[in-house]
């Protein structure tokens, strides 16, 4: 029944595919379904960040299904109404119109389609590596510094990264700060390898 609803009164999915776009409703649901702005959740590392993060997951907000954070939120909100009372109803109405109102007194309304302020491309070249799986890594961290330094240039955001790298909290590869295939890289590995006895 829920489901022929959303199909009906929502345009969602890529092209209108709804099988794409209402699973993405219903993990955004799980998401919220302790809903608590006081919660850990929703305040680490920083609240800006957390609530930045989680408005930016692709199931409460994607430009290529149609899913909007406002609309998974309205979505999440209907379906827990439905088994509360009046008291416990308006109690978590209050709770998402604050959450909401956190949302824009933080900028997030703004910020949720912001693309990384380093691309993939400066990603290898401050890494000095080659593509890989762990470039999306890199790039979700380049979106949790910008989330919290707002105001930050793309200059400052390489520079931290440059030193993310150097302190070897970045994996790249099977290194650690270090490029893959990089002369550093090399020297360590050669210097573990055993030498071959000259005959």
């Amino acid at each position: 029944m829920i489901e022929g609803v959303i199909r009906e009164g929502l345009k969602l999915g890529t092209k209108n595919h709804y099988l794409d776009g209402i699973p993405a409703l219903y993990k955004a649901a799980d998401l919220f379904a302790h809903f608590n702005l006081e919660d850990a959740l929703y305040n680490t590392p920083s609240q800006r960040v957390a609530i930045g993060l989680l408005l930016r997951d692709k199931n409460v907000h994607n430009v290529h299904s149609g899913s909007h954070w406002s609309s998974s939120l309205l979505f999440v909100l209907v379906t827990q109404l439905v088994s509360l009372s009046d008291d416990a109803a308006t109690q978590l109405v209050n709770g998402f119109n604050h959450f909401i109102q956190r949302v824009q007194e933080l900028g997030l309304d703004k910020a949720v389609d912001a693309p990384p302020l380093v691309n993939g491309r400066e990603v290898l070249a401050v890494m000095n590596a080659k593509p890989g799986p762990w470039t999306r890594t890199v790039l979700d961290r380049v979106v949790e510094w910008q989330l919290e330094h707002p105001d930050g240039s793309k200059n400052e955001c390489i520079k931290w990264l440059a030193e993310e790298r150097d302190a070897g909290r970045l994996a790249v590869g099977d290194h650690q700060g270090a490029g893959m295939g990089s002369k550093r890289g090399k020297n360590n590995a050669e210097e573990g390898s055993p030498k071959k006895a000259k005959r």
